[in-house]
């Protein structure tokens, strides 16, 4: 029986498999818990507010029992592995993270198992709170001081200091943050040119360091930036700059309590660049921001065999910019979410930070409905001060989203978006292409996209009629 505490505690809600993946012991437990993640090899799932159980069938005669609580995390596994946590517990959370868990009532075996946990923690808390009473000498003593102070049950408690575990992740992340540092300074002190940087081992080495200083949200900007060598012309330049917001990234996250002090907000966009989390319960404690949501766009990337989708909104009123991100094991659906070309008269609530644009989905007060308005375009150089505002606040920005009245054109055999004050090269994937061109027929269409520091990626035309999802899919078929 594998029975272990977790390093961090982490509310139930902000789990995403990118967090699943920063549990693992290592890489080959996290590949293996891939080739478990599937609704098949499981039964008796379910989940509720506080756990996650699932029975899953192993190479062994009888099938494994899998439960996780979600605060600490504690997990247990019937299985006979020494890995903490094994394959069939990561496994059991890519499943639940991804939406293929039911919520249901919890069974006897998993309610007596957290019951037996709440004991001996309040069993422990106990001993710690324990007062020891005065002797009657004691008392004697005490009643004779000059002072006549009065007397109490005990010695005042001393102040709460920091988590242990909250410091302990705080150590590992800014070790890793300082490796990070070096290995950049090295890459620019030798040059873009050395020949190591042409393979996939020297990034991937750097990326799974940082996700065992649990730091994945840099790990995944270090593997995509891999991708970027040597594929296409210029791209010493598109390195050369990442590697410096890298460089400010490992900087300021070292930094971060002289950094919170100064400029909080900052501070929380650095602790989102990194990979801190923030619960989600905290998050939807914030003031919500209504308004009417047009849905101008989505995108799907893979990201070591995650698909992360990102769905752009902009408030009618507010004239607001808004992400929700969804994640999927690569393979498996996404959805859920409102689709482009509708609006939505809905609550979200915006995660902190200095350009702030995450943000949850509160409560809907009605339906999404098709858009038959679109929403409100400006000029590519309007878009570019906008874009401008929020690289200011948070230099290391990767994307941005824009809503322009522009066409496609040809300049210098390269496909661009332009109008009257100029003209954004488009980037990445161009199977959208043809059918923007299509859709344009040559004349200028309210366009949504995402910024890029390469270019524009467009997502959506918003035609009279109706509007055309032309986003990339992230692999999908």
């Amino acid at each position: 029986m594998a029975t272990s505490n977790g390093s961090e505690r982490v509310d139930e809600a902000v789990w995403a498999p990118e967090h699943v993946v920063a549990m693992a012991p290592d890489r080959a437990a996290v590949a293996a818990a891939r080739a478990l993640a599937l609704p098949g090899r499981w039964s008796a799932t379910g989940a509720d507010d506080e756990a996650v159980w699932g029975v899953c069938r192993g190479s062994g005669a009888e099938p494994y029992q899998v439960a996780v609580e979600l605060a600490e995390p504690a997990f247990r596994c019937s299985c006979p592995s020494r890995k903490l946590p094994c394959k069939h517990v990561l496994a059991l959370l890519l499943l639940w993270v991804n939406g293929h868990v039911p919520a249901l009532t919890r069974p006897g075996v998993v309610a007596n198992w957290l019951a037996a946990r709440a004991a001996r923690a309040a069993t422990a808390a106990a001993r710690q709170t324990t007062v020891v009473e005065p002797t009657d000498a004691e008392d004697d003593v005490a009643s004779r001081r000059t002072d006549r102070q009065p007397s109490t049950a005990g010695p005042p408690s001393p102040a709460p200091g920091p988590d242990k575990r909250a410091l302990e992740r705080a150590a590992r992340v800014a070790a890793g943050l300082g490796e990070l540092d070096r290995w950049v300074c090295d890459r620019v002190r030798t040059g873009l040119t050395d020949p190591a940087l042409a393979t996939y081992a020297p990034w991937d080495q750097v990326a799974a360091r940082l996700v065992d200083a649990q730091a994945p949200a840099l790990a995944n900007r270090v593997r995509r930036l891999a991708g970027v060598v040597g594929t296409r012309a210029g791209w010493h330049e598109h390195v050369l700059a990442e590697l410096g917001a890298l460089h400010a990234l490992a900087i300021a996250g070292c930094h971060l309590p002289a950094l919170a002090e100064c400029r909080p907000a900052l501070a929380d966009s650095v602790r989102t660049a990194v990979g801190w989390q923030l619960r989600q319960a905290d998050v939807l404690a914030q003031p919500p921001i209504t308004d009417h949501w047009h849905v101008v766009g989505r995108s799907d990337t893979l990201e070591d065999r995650i698909v992360v989708r990102r769905t752009w909104l902009r408030g009618r009123s507010t004239r607001r910019w808004a992400l929700l991100l969804s994640f999927a094991a690569y393979g498996q659906s996404l959805g859920g979410e409102p689709e482009p070309g509708t609006i939505i008269h809905a609550d979200v609530h915006a995660y902190p930070g200095a350009a702030p644009l995450r943000v949850l989905l509160g409560l809907i007060h009605a339906p999404a409905t098709v858009d038959v308005d679109g929403p409100p375009s400006a000029s590519l150089a309007g878009a570019c001060d906008d874009v401008g505002v929020a690289l200011a606040a948070e230099p290391w920005l990767e994307r941005h989203p824009l809503t322009v009245r522009a066409w496609p054109t040809l300049v210098d055999g390269r496909w661009v978006l332009a109008d009257h004050t100029g003209s954004m090269a488009i980037t990445g994937n161009l199977d959208g292409v043809p059918l923007l061109v299509a859709c344009t027929a040559g004349h200028s269409a309210t366009i949504s996209a995402e910024w890029m520091p390469d270019g524009v990626v467009p997502l959506t035309v918003h035609l009279v009629d109706g509007a055309v999802d032309i986003g990339p899919r992230g692999g999908w078929s």
